[in-house]
């Protein structure tokens, strides 16, 4: 975070000093309003400010969505299975397989009987032996058609908004 930012550069106690001059409004509505007297205190200054902004910010928020969760008993049946909610709440990579990739984008043909038709029916064709190649050189060829195409080389965790063409 930026507060952090002003204080880590600080060498001495004077640039400690003009550091903390910067964020006294901050500072102690924040609870973490020291008095500097070594080098060494800029280190716990630091700590109180990342514990403040990655710990006790997010624990109102995180509080009301347990509250929620509980509403109609959800949170006890996470707690009870834990291993059937983890896809719900935490996201894992998995490898790339060429269905997977086959299935991310969606064909659309010209009308049937179009000289069209018939050149686009062949680069299908190719397409998909393309995949089956990759496929047998590993993940990582499949990856790197996936970045190509579409700038990710891992799908994201909520998907892509709709295939691409």
């Amino acid at each position: 975070c930026s507060e952090v930012k002003l204080f880590k550069p600080s060498t001495n106690i004077e640039e400690l000093e003009k550091s903390q001059a910067v964020l006294l409004d901050y500072l102690p509505n924040a609870g973490c309003l020291r008095q500097m007297q070594s080098i060494r205190d800029r280190d716990l200054l630091v700590q109180d400010i990342v514990m403040l902004q990655v710990i006790h910010r997010v624990q109102g928020p995180f509080h009301r969505f347990c509250e929620g969760l509980t509403t109609l008993g959800v949170l006890q049946k996470i707690r009870s299975h834990p291993d059937s909610f983890r896809p719900l709440f935490c996201y894992q990579p998995c490898v790339m397989t060429a269905d997977q990739m086959e299935n991310l984008f969606s064909i659309c043909l010209s009308p049937e009987g179009s000289d069209k038709r018939a050149a686009e029916e062949t680069v299908v064709t190719f397409w998909r032996d393309y995949l089956l190649d990759a496929k047998e050189e590993g993940p990582s060829k499949l990856q790197k058609i996936l970045a190509f195409a579409t700038g990710a080389s891992i799908v994201p965790a909520i998907g892509f908004l709709k295939s691409a063409k």
